[in-house]
């Protein structure tokens, strides 16, 4: 007689890294988006290659304004080598002339300071594949 087990195929969770210098900021990400992905913080930009060849993010959320390496210089690099060109980049921002911020940048979208569970939720979601 044959038997027959179910197993159920666990995708394995994608991974969101946040960039943001206010740590009250990355703690709300991770709370909000942990049973979903796995999350990782930074406070600055500082090692940005090193965070991804380690962390291996499927997305990267960035703040605009940071100390050291500011978002904009971070997410320049980024599109510029081509290992990390394909990483799609949520552009943080509480900046009040967003217009011009998104002309300078190319991101795959854009979440404005101060945002709500839903919105930072259906921001990752849609870029996460």
């Amino acid at each position: 007689m044959r038997s027959f087990t179910s197993e159920k195929h666990v995708m394995p969770k994608k991974t969101v890294l946040v960039y943001d210098d206010v740590e009250a900021i990355c703690e709300v990400c991770q709370l909000i988006l942990c049973p979903y992905y796995i999350v990782e913080t930074r406070l600055n930009c500082v090692r940005l290659f090193e965070d991804i060849e380690r962390v291996k993010p499927d997305i990267i959320l960035m703040d605009y304004r940071m100390p050291v390496m500011n978002g904009d210089l971070a997410i320049r690099a980024l599109q510029e080598d081509e290992s990390t060109e394909n990483i799609p980049v949520i552009l943080f921002t509480a900046a009040y002339d967003l217009k011009k911020v998104i002309k300078r940048v190319k991101v795959a979208g854009v979440l404005k300071k101060p945002f709500n569970i839903e919105e930072l939720k259906e921001v990752v979601d849609k870029y996460v594949r």
